[in-house]
């Protein structure tokens, strides 16, 4: 059975009660981004990537267990070879790393379960970041369209985030942070662009970015 969207525009630091919104019966969301390449000189291939930072109540990751990247040959491997496409509990799960942002939708995307999630997570960070921003000198000046959004698959609704600020400089962007607050789950639309690239922002999570 098919699920029309109902698309609701968010803006950046407006604060929604998805389980307010959704009556209380919000259990899953599926986060997606996209992008499209405007101008970049030089011939290498310009890869933004998705990510997300698990974070316990004091904005720390859980563990290197819990940054989630997508599985792909420039993704991020543990000691046994496996991606960190997942989290131990399987509530996360990342669709894969897209490596050229063409064609229309998503270019990558994730899978919540909220039911299945750590209890000890307590907000959940999504960020896009550019794959080797300093050596291919890249920037987000160099893309157009970017945007996130989260769609409960249960019910259709979309919360959709257009990145129309100028980030000119920046390599890395917070879209959203999805957060529990009393027992409920409420989106923030950060759009906040940072000059880091993925390691940098594994250490300020509290994660060993030698991994």
């Amino acid at each position: 059975m098919s699920i029309n969207l109902t698309k609701q525009q968010v803006t950046k630091g407006e604060r929604i009660n998805l389980t307010k919104e959704e009556g209380g019966n919000l259990t899953r969301l599926y986060v997606g981004t996209g992008w499209d390449v405007k101008r970049y000189d030089g011939g290498e291939d310009f890869d933004v990537d998705l990510y997300l930072f698990l974070l316990d109540e004091n904005g720390k990751c859980l563990g290197s267990d819990y940054f989630i990247a997508g599985g792909g040959p420039r993704a991020f491997t543990k000691d046994n070879g496996e991606f960190y496409d997942h989290d131990p509990e399987k509530a996360v799960f990342h669709h894969g790393d897209n490596t050229t942002g063409i064609g229309d939708g998503d270019d990558e995307a994730v899978d919540i379960d909220l039911t299945k999630l750590n209890p000890k997570v307590k907000k959940i960070v999504c960020i896009d970041a550019i794959y080797m921003a300093e050596e291919r000198k890249q920037k987000f000046g160099m893309i157009d369209n970017c945007f996130f959004h989260a769609t409960n698959p249960d019910t259709g609704k979309d919360w959709n985030f257009d990145l129309s600020e100028d980030y000119d400089q920046q390599t890395a962007i917070v879209g959203f942070e999805i957060y529990n607050h009393n027992g409920q789950w409420k989106l923030n639309p950060v759009g906040e662009g940072y000059i880091k690239d993925v390691l940098q922002l594994c250490t300020e999570y509290g994660l060993d970015a030698a991994y």
